[in-house]
C-alpha cells in the first residue's frame, strides 16, 4: 500500500513539473485577409497565484557594441535618446563588474535576469520594480538582461514608462506583429498597426502597443500589438479574429506562455511564430 501511495506522490510530482507548452498556432481565413487564429496550449501543476511581466512601450534586444550604449543610434537602431540626461548625444558607458554588479554611466542597475533564457525577477526586495534613470530629465528604462555582448532594454516613450504587471498565473502572451518604421526619436509619432485584432470573450483582453527592436530578428523594426489571456490547468485552445486586408506589410503570430513556479519570478517558453499574412501584393513572407 506505501508503495502505491509513493508512486501516485511521484506521478503527482512529476505531472507538476511538467513544463507549459504552446503546442501550435494554426490559422483559417475567413474572409479576405481575415483569419482565425487558433493557439493550442497545455498547462499543469501551477499553484503560484500572480506572474510578474515587465513591459514597455520601447523595447530593444542588440548586441552592445563597444564599451556603451550609443545614444544617437540605441544599440544600432538609429534611435535617438539622451539616456543620461546631459544634454548632447554621446556614448553611455556600461560596465559589468566581476562580481556580476551592472553599472551605467556609473550608476548600479539591476537586471531582471543574467541572460535571456534565465528566468526574471522584476521586482526589487522592497517590493517596487526595477525600474531605473540616469537623470530627472532622462528616460526611465529596465535592462531586462545583459550578458555581453547581448543586452536587452525596455525604454520610456513620451509618458508611456516601463512597466511591472502582475497578471495570473500562467499566462497566454499573443504577439501580432509587422515590420515598420519605428520611432526615430522621443519627440517622434510613429504609425499605427495595419492590422486589427479581435476576441469573442465577454471581457477581451487589453491590447497594448509595442515597437521592437531586435536585428537577430529582423532588419527592421517590429510594431506589435500583443494581448495577456489567463490559461486554465491542462490542454486549452484560446480564439481570435486577427483582419489584415489593408495591410501592406507581412503579419506574424508568435505566442509564448508566462509561469512562475515561486512568487516574484517570470518564466516563459519559448516563442512560438507562425507567418500569417504576406502582405498585399507580395509572392510571399
Amino acid at each position: 500500500m506505501r508503495s502505491l501511495l509513493w508512486l501516485l506522490l511521484l506521478a503527482g510530482l512529476a505531472q507538476a513539473q511538467t513544463p507549459p507548452q504552446v503546442s501550435s498556432i494554426t490559422t483559417r481565413e475567413v474572409g479576405p485577409g481575415l483569419f482565425e487564429v487558433r493557439v493550442a496550449t497545455t498547462v499543469t501543476g501551477l499553484s503560484v497565484p500572480k506572474v510578474p511581466l515587465a513591459w514597455s512601450y520601447l523595447r530593444f534586444e542588440a548586441p552592445l557594441k563597444l564599451k556603451g550604449l550609443l545614444e544617437d543610434s540605441l544599440l544600432g537602431s538609429l534611435y535617438e535618446v539622451d539616456l543620461n540626461g546631459d544634454r548632447h548625444l554621446g556614448e553611455v558607458r556600461v560596465d559589468l563588474k566581476t562580481d556580476g554588479q551592472l553599472k551605467i554611466d556609473y550608476s548600479p542597475v539591476q537586471a531582471l535576469a543574467p541572460d535571456a533564457s534565465s528566468p526574471q525577477q522584476p521586482y526589487r526586495e522592497d517590493g517596487s520594480p526595477k525600474i531605473f534613470t540616469l537623470d530627472p530629465y532622462a528616460p526611465d528604462f529596465m535592462v531586462d538582461y545583459y550578458n555581453p555582448p547581448m543586452m536587452a532594454l525596455e525604454l520610456q516613450f513620451r509618458d508611456h514608462e516601463p512597466q511591472v504587471q502582475d497578471f495570473p498565473n500562467p499566462c497566454l502572451q499573443i504577439m501580432v506583429s509587422e515590420p515598420c518604421v519605428g520611432p526615430s526619436n522621443p519627440r517622434d509619432l510613429p504609425g499605427e498597426p495595419n492590422f486589427s485584432l479581435s476576441f469573442d470573450s465577454p471581457e477581451p483582453p487589453d491590447q497594448q502597443l509595442m515597437f521592437s527592436w531586435n536585428p537577430q530578428v529582423s532588419n527592421q523594426w517590429q510594431r506589435v500589438v500583443w494581448v495577456a489571456i489567463p490559461l486554465k490547468s491542462g490542454p486549452q485552445e484560446t480564439v481570435f479574429r486577427l483582419n489584415c486586408k489593408d495591410d501592406t506589410n507581412p503579419v506574424a503570430v508568435s505566442a509564448l506562455i508566462n509561469y512562475a513556479l515561486e512568487p516574484g519570478k517570470r518564466w516563459r517558453t519559448a516563442p512560438v511564430t507562425r507567418p500569417v499574412w504576406p502582405g498585399a501584393g507580395r509572392p510571399g513572407y
